[in-house]
């Protein structure tokens, strides 16, 4: 988390949300086991520094993004909110 409270790529606070944000190799921002298994981990931690402040548990945060200026196929952003979920990050 930021000093605002936020967490995420863009911030570019943790060395997950910087390997992932520039991961210009081929399969990733796709389905790439190699690449999930990256946003897995990153979701993880985002999940960890928001354990208590999603809306879901009284928290203030109402709303997350998945994902940021993506132009592929839109299964892909189901396969991320279908990982989301799994880490727990469901407001």
């Amino acid at each position: 988390l930021d000093r605002s409270g936020q967490a995420g790529a863009t911030t570019k606070r943790g060395e997950a949300a910087i390997s992932i944000s520039a991961d210009t190799r081929p399969g990733a921002r796709t389905d790439d086991p190699a690449y999930l298994a990256s946003v897995r981990i990153f979701y993880a931690r985002i999940a960890a520094q928001l354990a208590g402040r999603l809306w879901m548990d009284g928290g203030p945060v109402i709303g997350l993004q998945i994902e940021n200026e993506y132009s592929g196929p839109a299964a892909h952003l189901l396969t991320l909110k279908a990982i989301a979920r799994g880490c727990g990050l469901d407001v």
